[in-house]
């Protein structure tokens, strides 16, 4: 991720793909963070890895140091040509089902900049609410109540995938 105006949206350092996954390997370790890299299947990889597909960005959730039930959540699709496909809002659906099944969060919280229009609209789509604006860090602070109501409609919009 070489675009400033990414990183600036993001909060971002660049990483390579093999950067990516060792923040991801580390966060193995971590019971307070986890990392999904976000696959585009409609672009073949230029890596040398096994990987099929191109990098598109990743998702995270940070856990509550305090409260286990409650993570922040952060999304990057980096790739211009992966952007306005759906990867992002189906990553996050997928994310939050999970979450709630295996780690039993039941509030997601995203922190987005006043600028982010188009992060605003997605977490808007994905029915999170404001819950706080903070102007001094010129950002909003949405969140999403997971309920059992909820996480069944995040169960049947992603009957599709496979956890293993």
């Amino acid at each position: 991720m070489k675009d400033p105006e990414l990183q600036e949206a993001t909060a971002s350092e660049p990483l390579s793909l093999e950067e990516e996954y060792a923040q991801q390997k580390a966060y193995e370790t971590d019971d307070n963070k986890l990392i999904f890299i976000l696959l585009d299947n409609s672009i073949p990889s230029q890596n040398t890895s096994n990987d099929q597909f191109a990098m598109a960005g990743d998702v995270n959730l940070f856990f509550d140091d305090e409260d286990k039930s409650v993570a922040e959540v952060s999304v990057m699709v980096a790739e211009g040509i992966s952007k306005r496909k759906g990867i992002a809002a189906e990553a996050l659906q997928i994310l939050f089902h999970w979450a709630y099944a295996n780690k039993g969060v039941k509030k997601v919280v995203a922190k987005i900049g006043y600028d982010n229009k188009p992060s605003q609209t997605l977490f808007q789509k994905l029915n999170f609410v404001v819950e706080s604006q903070s102007d001094i860090f010129q950002e909003i602070t949405y969140a999403l109540q997971i309920t059992e109501e909820v996480e069944e409609k995040l169960r049947n919009q992603t009957t599709h995938v496979k956890y293993g």
